[in-house]
């Protein structure tokens, strides 16, 4: 299945799985195809037979899953770690995201930046490139804020597709990070940001184009958390 899928595909999954996109590699029809039609346990099923024989990004994706607290009990950094570091040490970028972002929820932020940093310079992983660039402004793993470098970044990862980028950097204008000028113009550029922001979303719900991890979620990952007890 393309990374594009059909606005009407895209209006079951949102409908019937999905609050809000999540990044799925290159796993197979199936596990796409479960989340379209809401199979939530079919999903997990073959996410886990696909990990089990071995798929390093499908054992990411569970480990994603347990970062965001896809499953009943919540967040669980711990688990997202074990999924994913066997991975990330195999230079599996996806692998490399997941084991920072867990890294970083333990407030563990060397580690979260050193693999945060591989997942976008050796991966080439376009939402850790952006996530670099918002650590890199804000200086959350690093020695000090530094607007200009984390510019850079986002605008590296908006020539290479992400589709959330420009607002990343339109968002920092707004704050005033580069004069009243750039304020102005950011101002009268959001509203359209948002507005292509929501179509992306609905056109690439799969893809990293449109992949960005919220440390404060807007609610559930899915409609209905997934029970992981039942697969042991």
């Amino acid at each position: 299945m393309s990374r594009r899928i059909s606005i009407s595909d895209s209006w079951k999954l949102y409908r019937n799985s999905l609050n809000y996109p999540l990044y799925v590699p290159t796993l197979g029809d199936r596990i796409e195809k479960s989340l379209i039609d809401g199979d939530l346990d079919g999903f997990h099923r073959e996410l886990r037979r696909l990990a089990a024989l071995g798929s390093r990004p499908a054992s990411a994706l569970l480990g994603y899953l347990y970062l965001r607290g896809a499953f009943k009990g919540g967040p669980r950094p711990d688990l997202a770690e074990t999924h994913s570091v066997e991975g990330a040490k195999e230079g599996d970028p996806f692998s490399q995201y997941v084991l920072a972002w867990s890294f970083f929820n333990r407030d563990r932020r060397a580690d979260a930046t050193n693999w945060m940093l591989k997942s976008a310079t050796s991966g080439d992983f376009l939402p850790a490139i952006v996530d670099s660039g918002v650590w890199m402004a804000s200086g959350s793993g690093f020695k000090a804020p530094d607007a200009r470098a984390g510019l850079k970044t986002l605008w590296l990862a908006q020539k290479k597709g992400h589709r959330f980028a420009i607002a990343y950097i339109a968002q920092m204008f707004l704050r005033g990070r580069f004069g009243i000028l750039g304020r102005i113009v950011a101002v009268i550029v959001f509203p359209l940001l948002i507005l292509w922001g929501a179509l992306a979303t609905i056109i690439w719900p799969f893809s990293a184009k449109t992949f960005a991890h919220n440390p404060q979620p807007r609610g559930p990952l899915f409609k209905v958390p997934i029970d992981a007890e039942k697969y042991g």
